[in-house]
């Protein structure tokens, strides 16, 4: 009975361990897609910022200090956007998520040239003009109308799919912990009722050989 008692004490120690450790690793995996989806949001509202800044460019070009202000601002977002994507990137493949990875690389090309178009565009209309008259940044917008949009929903999609993915993985672990702790209890109930079967059995036989003698 002691050993068993030795045996069970060590079996419930470990398998507590080992369901505390899978909880930590997976909430360390559910942890590092949470903050994933995080930077492609980010990413998505920096372009958002961009493309604003883009369009106070055309409304405001006619002022020369608020052209060069937001031309700097439109410059400023189009490297933090570029950065965010490619932050994606890296820990969509780090974390082994190879398509994700591939789509963010996808987006970032698709922003660098979004953004090329948008500068070739500005200095070819402008011209040497310092600032943009109307009818130019009517121009403009009329011919880069709507380029923002397939970009804009691609990020916001990968941002998405990536949150989805990461309540699944939570849901997923909630479950498995769930699962082998139930497995756990049962085991533990049975051992305690056979070990308490087998004390009242050696019980009664002393007993019954008590009366006897």
């Amino acid at each position: 009975m002691i050993l068993l008692l030795a045996v069970l004490g060590l079996f419930s120690l470990f398998s507590i361990w080992s369901i505390n450790r899978a909880w930590i690793d997976g909430m360390d995996r559910f942890t590092e897609l949470r903050q994933l989806s995080t930077t492609a949001l980010e990413a998505q509202v920096a372009f958002k910022v961009q493309v604003q800044e883009w369009k106070n460019i055309l409304l405001r070009g006619d002022d020369a200090q608020l052209l060069a202000k937001h031309h700097d601002a439109f410059v400023k977002q189009d490297s933090e956007t570029e950065r965010l994507l490619s932050s994606v990137a890296d820990q969509a493949r780090q974390l082994g998520f190879d398509t994700d990875a591939q789509r963010a690389a996808t987006l970032l090309s698709a922003h660098e040239a979004l953004t090329t178009s948008y500068e070739q565009t500005l200095k070819e209309m402008q011209g040497a003009a310092p600032t943009l008259d109307a009818a130019t940044a009517h121009a403009i917008d009329v011919k880069l109308r709507g380029a923002d949009r397939a970009l804009e929903s691609g990020i916001g999609s990968l941002a998405t799919d990536i949150g989805t993915a990461s309540d699944a993985k939570r849901a997923e672990l909630i479950s498995a912990m769930a699962s082998r702790y139930a497995t756990l209890h049962s085991f533990i109930i049975s051992v305690i009722l056979g070990a308490l079967a087998v004390m009242a059995f050696v019980l009664y036989r002393l007993l019954r050989a008590t009366r006897t003698s």
